[in-house]
């Protein structure tokens, strides 16, 4: 079974603090595969600022980190990113959403060493849900 982490900080706005709809639909894509469903360990999606430190631990043992990057969560989710990798240097992190810069890698690789893969484009995520997630069950078992 992969372990699977997920992070979209937010703010609260009125009391109210806004789930992660991205990391929903990814979840729900690969639920809705039957040669994924059995294979991938969701843990609940990081959200809340405070516990940054909390969620660092709970990634020991995941294999993948989803990082659902926008405007107002780009310096802690890297922050975040940074500190698994240091703790757990074999974790996938995969960086999507509308603030990844495009091409991020070809700017300072060395700066973004600690990442995997980043995604941008709603068409890269599809294609590399399909292909990376049957890679990824293969590569588990």
């Amino acid at each position: 079974m992969v372990v699977v982490s997920s992070s979209q900080f937010n703010y609260k706005y009125r009391g109210r603090l806004h789930f992660p709809y991205s990391i929903a639909m990814s979840i729900a894509f690969v639920k809705s595969k039957e040669e994924l469903n059995n294979n991938f360990s969701f843990e609940k999606c990081f959200v809340i600022r405070d516990k940054i430190n909390e969620y660092i631990e709970q990634c020991k043992n995941s294999e993948i980190l989803l990082c659902s990057c926008y405007v107002w969560n780009w310096e802690i989710t890297n922050y975040l990113a940074r500190k698994v990798k240091e703790n757990n240097p074999n974790c996938f992190i995969i960086f999507g959403g509308p603030q990844v810069p495009n091409p991020v890698l070809e700017t300072d690789p060395v700066k973004w060493s600690w990442a995997t893969v980043f995604i941008g484009r709603p068409s890269q995520k599809y294609k590399f849900h399909s292909e990376f997630l049957k890679e990824e069950i293969l590569v588990a078992r």
